[in-house]
């Protein structure tokens, strides 16, 4: 064998990590637990030597102050971190180096890992952490939004903001285990809690006209936070989520194709422009309508269908609308305008240089897109006026 011969590897690694869905995982002292309970905290039981630390979002024991010590209980953990939540926390130049500089202190391997227990945000900045400690060190997420738990904690994704930029820094490093607490969700604002449905709207509309269907039949439930219906709607979305993430073909996003993401160019940019006053919730409900009025203008989907989408987002108490883009509807050259197309350039270079962006052929049927034209996207802005 000769020096300037070729040498090919190539292997294949394969992931797995279980979700659980419960409700009062920390009502019993202890890692016991009992009825519905039992499985999420019999593999917490098995994890129990290796987990070192505890993540907590101020906003998860801020009501409930003895959340706190009963999480520290049942994980045998006396020093817990608790770090102030929202969008904020992944624009903390430091919170990186922060938590690794905690790791270090306690002198963390990468055989250990760290439960973190949060909204979507301290859940990506925790994680990417995490992803980056000794190369890798594991973490087990416990979501406590409606959001969360349907889609941003149950995924591969972590990472941080930067340049004006969501998620500009980040990994693919799935969690050890996902474990969704309904009584987590108890002391949400209404904001938050509405903000995790449009994640629901958003895959029922690419992905399962079943669900769509289900979602327009039981709005007013929803709207009323009725127990059931909420629990179906977490289960289903995330287990849409997955199905996508594990059966895709892409599951770290190695193509252009993003699926998951519709209603996410102008969300993301949304979010940065109003310095984080609308949720992600929020800006991607937006989105979702502005882009059913896209695929209205190219032609992919009936008008009557933007009324109907437009109208479930109403009846769960999401925006459809907002000042940003109500200003953006004068001409394609208006600085209010670029200012938000920017969002569309934004996503062709995060996927590579080749954009793709998914859109609507039917109620439950994403199509992606991969060239979208100023003047479409402005008559899109202007038909979801016309409905304001």
């Amino acid at each position: 064998m000769s020096f300037s011969s070729r040498i090919d590897v190539q292997f294949r690694i394969p992931y797995s990590y279980p979700v659980f869905l419960t409700d009062g995982l920390f009502s019993a002292p202890g890692i016991s637990g009992n009825g519905e309970n039992l499985s999420a905290a019999e593999y917490l039981k098995t994890q129990k030597n290796s987990v070192a630390d505890l993540i907590v979002d101020e906003g998860v024991v801020a009501k409930v102050p003895d959340r706190l010590q009963a999480f520290k209980s049942f994980f045998e953990i006396e020093d817990a971190l608790v770090l102030t939540g929202g969008e904020a926390i992944k624009e903390q130049p430091d919170i990186v180096d922060k938590l690794h500089q905690r790791w270090l202190g306690k002198e963390l391997d990468r055989h250990k890992q760290v439960v973190i227990i949060g909204g979507g945000a301290v859940l990506d900045a925790a994680g990417f952490a995490a992803s980056l400690f000794h190369r890798g060190m594991g973490h087990i997420r416990m979501p406590s939004t409606v959001l969360a738990q349907n889609d941003a904690g149950v995924g591969v994704k972590n990472g941080v903001n930067k340049f004006e930029q969501k998620n500009f820094v980040g990994c693919f490093k799935p969690p050890t285990a996902v474990i969704n607490d309904y009584q987590l969700l108890s002391t949400l604002e209404d904001q938050d809690f509405y903000s995790g449905y449009a994640e629901a709207v958003k895959v029922a509309l690419i992905r399962s006209p079943a669900f769509y269907s289900w979602l327009t039949h039981n709005s007013e439930a929803l709207a009323s936070k009725k127990p059931e219906q909420v629990k179906y709607l977490i289960a289903l979305c995330a287990q849409l989520h997955l199905n996508q993430i594990s059966q895709g073909g892409d599951p770290f996003e190695e193509g252009s194709a993003r699926p998951l993401d519709f209603g996410h160019w102008l969300g993301h940019r949304l979010e940065v422009l109003t310095n984080h006053q609308l949720t992600h919730g929020e800006a991607v409900a937006i989105g979702i309508a502005s882009d059913t009025a896209l695929s209205v203008e190219l032609g992919l989907l009936e008008a009557e269908h933007l009324n109907q989408v437009v109208s479930l987002l109403r009846g769960l108490k999401l925006p459809v609308f907002h000042e940003l883009v109500s200003a953006a509807c004068e001409t394609p050259q208006s600085e209010s305008f670029l200012k938000l197309y920017k969002g569309l350039e934004d996503f062709r270079q995060h996927l590579g240089g080749q954009l793709s962006i998914e859109l609507l052929k039917g109620l439950g049927k994403g199509f992606a897109v991969n060239e979208i034209k100023p003047e479409q996207v402005l008559s899109a802005f202007r038909r979801v006026a016309g409905l304001c």
